[in-house]
């Protein structure tokens, strides 16, 4: 705790197992891995810190699970040029900016996550394709549940987004993706709103009580 850099730094490490460990009040990141493969994260805690609770760059088939990134100056959890990753049950909350964001990262495995309380997003893909987004929960968050800019070929099933200040999903310039049984409720503007987006396959999508539309394509 109270470190000038990362709390936790891996770089350039393999085959190791992080459980239960805590990186907070850092003036860099809480937990920070950096060319990393077949990695094990679970139950770490990073928060407090002036950066990334939780931040991954060029990271590739690791698992991460039951994390939390909360209360941080900047994203919960953030991944960059990843691939091939697991993370189930992680939590990215009250944070300044995204819960859990994936920055030009593929083939990645996103399921149970809860993203909440964030001034920002609650689950953002910026670049990222062929991802697969399950029974993930974004909600009361000052802006959209999750986001999708620019991120073709993504798999979002049955992920609740609720009780934000904006849209409860939002696809931008994102074509090629399914969306398959999503909730999007009680949000201050549109359910889920894609604009300029092609070739999704919608299906069995629920959305009620938005202050405009529960489904709007433009």
């Amino acid at each position: 705790t109270s470190n000038s850099g990362s709390g936790i730094y891996i770089y350039n490490s393999r085959n190791n197992n992080l459980i239960s460990n805590i990186g907070t009040s850092n003036s860099s990141y809480g937990l920070y891995l950096q060319n990393s493969i077949f990695n094990s994260l679970e139950n770490n805690f990073g928060n407090s810190v002036k950066m990334y609770g939780i931040y991954m760059y060029n990271v590739s088939n690791s698992n991460f699970i039951s994390n939390i990134g909360t209360s941080n100056s900047s994203n919960g959890i953030y991944l960059f040029l990843s691939s091939n990753n697991n993370l189930t049950s992680n939590l990215g909350e009250s944070n300044s900016g995204t819960g859990l964001y994936l920055y030009n990262s593929k083939d990645n495995y996103l399921a149970f996550n809860t993203a909440t309380s964030n001034s920002s997003y609650g689950l953002y893909l910026y670049i990222s394709s062929n991802n697969s987004l399950i029974a993930n929960i974004g909600n009361s968050l000052k802006s959209y549940g999750a986001y999708l800019y620019n991120s073709p070929y993504n798999n979002l099933n049955n992920n609740i987004v609720g009780s934000n200040s904006s849209y409860g999903l939002y696809l931008y310039n994102a074509s090629n993706n399914n969306l398959n049984n999503n909730t999007a409720t009680s949000n201050s503007n549109v359910g889920a709103y894609l604009y300029n987006s092609k070739d999704n396959y919608l299906t069995s999508n629920i959305g009620t009580s938005n202050t405009n539309s529960g489904v709007y394509l433009n």
